[in-house]
C-alpha cells in the first residue's frame, strides 16, 4: 500500500516561498506501507485550479521502502495565478494511482504579497527586495546628485578603507545620502499593514507600492530602503525584532566583508557583536511621518535613526536577520519576477485609476497596450505629486513636473531642450514644486487632463501605436488649463507660442497629436 509521508500537518506557501524554493516539498516521500513488494506505478498528482495534473513515475518498492519524490510531487504551478492572489485560497491536493486514491489533503496558498516568518522560510523576505524596481530607480536618481564622487567611487573607496583595516565608511556615507534623500524629497509616511488573517505572516507592500501610495509599515519601508541599497551595490540586511506580540523591522548593510555569515541569523548576541564592528543599522520610519499608536511620528536625521535602530536592537528580542546578499548567493533567492499583476505595474495601476475616474481604458495585456512604461511612469509620478497637493486634483502642472523632475527618467523629454527655452527646466521646477505636505488623498483629474487622456486614447486606438513620453508632453502643452499655463509662462518670462515651439522641437517624431485647445489663451505680458 502506497502512502505519502513527511507531509507537514498544514501545508502553507505562497508565490514568494515557492519562488524562493523554500516550500516543504523536498521532504515528501512515497512509502510502501504494505507487506509485499509493489509494482512500478504511475501516480497522478493534481492541484485544484493552480496546476495541471501530472504523472509521477514511482519504481517498485519493497515493504517499508520509501521513494524520495520531493518536488516532483508538485505539478507545474501557475505562477501568474499564485502571483495575483490577494487573499488565502484553499487548494485540494490529490494523489491517485488509476482509480485508487493514495492521498488527499488541503493546501493553503497565501496572498502573493504575504511574508511568513515561520521557521525555515524567513529568507523568502529577500525576494521582496527589488533593486531594479521603479521606486529604487527613482530614489537613486534623486540621491545620486548629492554624492560628489558617485556610487561607483563610493564602493571603491569602501574597499580601499577595508584594505587599510577599517570599516567601509564610504558605504555608510552612500546609505546616509539615500536616507536623507528619502527624508527630504519623498512624502512617505508610516501606515499599518493591510489586514492579514494568518498567525505567522503579514502582507508586505512591495517598494513600488510604497513609492506609489506614499505609505508603508516599518517592514515595507525597510524592504524599500534595502532595495535602494542593493541598487547602489551595497549589501543590505533586514532585521526583524519582536517584543511580546509586536514586531518591528530595521534595515542594515555590511561595512566589512561577510565572514561566512548565514543567510538567516537568529542569535541576538551575534547580531550585537556584528553591529559594533561589521554592519550598520538604521530605523527606516525615521524618514517617514505619520502616526503610530495615535502618537505622531517625526522625521529624524540619519544619525538619530542609526541611534534609534541600535536602541531597538538592545530593547527588543531578535526574531531573525535576513542577509539579502547571502540569500541571493547561498539560497539562490532572486527578486520576485512579478507581483500581483501582469505586465508593467504602472500600466496595471493606471488601469485601476482610470476605472475609478471613469476614464477610457485601452488594452493592457499585450503590445497593443497604449502606454509605454515611461509614459505610464510619468502619469503615476504626476498622480503622486497631485496626491500631496493642496487641491487633491490632477492638473497639467503635475504632468509637467513629472516630466521635468530631477528624479524622473533619464533624458526625459524636456531635458533635451538646449537653446532658447534651455532655462525653462530649472525655473519651471521652481515654479511648479508648490506641493504641501498634507496627507495624500484620492486624486481627481481636471477636465483638461480628462480631455487630454481621451484624445490620446482615441489616437492610440485608431492608429494602433503606443503613447510615448513625448506624445504625453505634446498633448499636455496643447491642452493647457489656462490658469496653470498662464502662471508658467509668466514665471518663465516667455510666451505660449515659444513654449509650444520648444516642445515641438523635441517631440517632432511623436506619433500622436491632439487638437489645439479651443479656449482663448491670452499671451503673458
Amino acid at each position: 500500500m502506497l502512502t505519502v509521508d513527511n507531509l507537514p500537518a498544514v501545508v502553507k506557501f505562497n508565490y514568494a516561498v515557492h519562488h524562493s524554493g523554500l516550500d516543504s516539498w523536498d521532504r515528501i516521500a512515497i512509502r510502501n506501507r504494505g507487506s509485499t513488494k509493489t509494482e512500478p506505478a504511475l501516480l497522478e498528482v493534481s492541484w485544484s485550479a493552480f496546476a495541471r495534473p501530472h504523472v509521477l513515475p514511482v519504481p517498485a518498492l519493497q515493504p517499508g521502502e520509501t521513494y524520495p519524490s520531493g518536488r516532483r510531487t508538485v505539478p507545474l504551478l501557475d505562477v501568474i495565478a499564485l502571483g495575483t492572489l490577494i487573499e488565502r485560497q484553499k487548494l485540494t491536493w490529490d494523489v491517485r494511482s488509476g482509480e485508487m486514491p493514495i492521498h488527499r489533503s488541503d493546501v493553503l496558498a497565501l496572498a502573493a504579497r504575504e511574508w511568513t516568518w515561520a521557521p525555515g522560510v524567513e529568507a523568502a523576505l529577500a525576494a521582496f527586495v527589488q533593486p531594479n524596481c521603479i521606486a529604487a530607480r527613482d530614489v537613486l536618481g534623486a540621491a545620486s546628485s548629492g554624492l560628489d564622487t558617485g556610487y561607483q567611487n563610493a564602493l571603491e573607496e569602501g574597499h580601499e578603507e577595508l584594505l587599510r583595516g577599517g570599516p567601509a565608511a564610504a558605504w555608510t556615507r552612500a546609505a546616509r545620502q539615500i536616507y536623507e534623500c528619502i527624508r527630504h524629497r519623498f512624502h512617505w509616511r508610516y501606515e499599518y499593514e493591510p489586514p492579514s488573517f494568518e498567525a505567522d505572516s503579514q502582507k508586505v507592500r512591495d517598494p513600488d507600492t510604497v513609492w506609489k501610495d506614499l505609505e508603508g509599515t516599518c517592514l515595507d519601508l525597510a524592504v524599500a530602503f534595502a532595495s535602494c541599497l542593493e541598487r547602489a551595490h551595497l549589501q543590505p540586511l533586514i532585521i526583524v525584532l519582536r517584543r511580546g506580540g509586536a514586531q518591528h523591522a530595521l534595515a542594515g548593510w555590511w561595512v566589512r566583508p561577510r565572514a561566512n555569515a548565514p543567510p538567516v541569523l537568529r542569535s541576538k548576541a551575534d547580531l550585537c557583536s556584528l553591529v559594533t564592528d561589521a554592519l550598520e543599522v538604521v530605523e527606516c520610519t525615521g524618514f517617514a511621518d505619520g502616526k503610530d499608536g495615535g502618537k505622531p511620528i517625526e522625521k529624524t536625521g540619519f544619525e538619530g535613526a542609526v541611534a534609534a535602530a541600535r536602541r531597538a536592537i538592545r530593547e527588543f528580542d531578535l526574531w531573525c536577520v535576513v542577509d539579502v546578499r547571502g540569500a541571493r548567493e547561498q539560497l539562490d533567492i532572486t527578486p520576485l519576477a512579478a507581483l500581483c499583476g501582469t505586465g508593467d505595474p504602472w500600466n496595471a495601476g493606471l488601469h485601476s485609476y482610470f476605472q475609478m475616474n471613469a476614464l477610457p481604458i485601452g488594452s493592457w495585456t499585450d503590445r497593443s497596450g497604449w502606454f509605454t512604461e515611461r509614459a505610464a511612469w510619468i502619469l503615476y509620478r504626476a498622480i503622486r505629486e497631485a496626491s500631496v497637493g493642496a487641491t487633491g486634483t490632477l492638473r497639467l502642472q503635475h504632468i509637467f513636473l513629472a516630466l521635468l523632475g530631477q528624479s524622473g527618467p533619464a533624458e526625459s523629454a524636456l531635458e533635451l531642450l538646449e537653446h532658447d527655452p534651455a532655462r525653462i527646466r530649472g525655473r519651471l521646477i521652481h515654479a511648479l514644486r508648490r506641493s504641501s505636505s498634507e496627507r495624500p488623498r484620492a486624486v481627481q483629474p481636471t477636465q483638461a487632463v480628462r480631455s487630454m487622456i481621451e484624445d490620446l486614447w482615441s489616437g492610440a486606438k485608431s492608429s494602433g501605436v503606443l503613447v510615448t513620453e513625448e506624445a504625453l508632453l505634446s498633448a499636455a502643452v496643447r491642452r493647457p488649463d489656462n490658469e496653470t499655463v498662464r502662471r508658467l509662462i509668466r514665471d518663465l518670462g516667455t510666451t505660449h507660442a515659444t513654449l509650444v515651439d520648444a516642445v515641438n522641437e523635441v517631440t517632432s517624431h511623436a506619433l500622436l497629436q491632439t487638437p489645439e485647445n479651443t479656449d482663448t489663451f491670452p499671451e503673458a505680458r
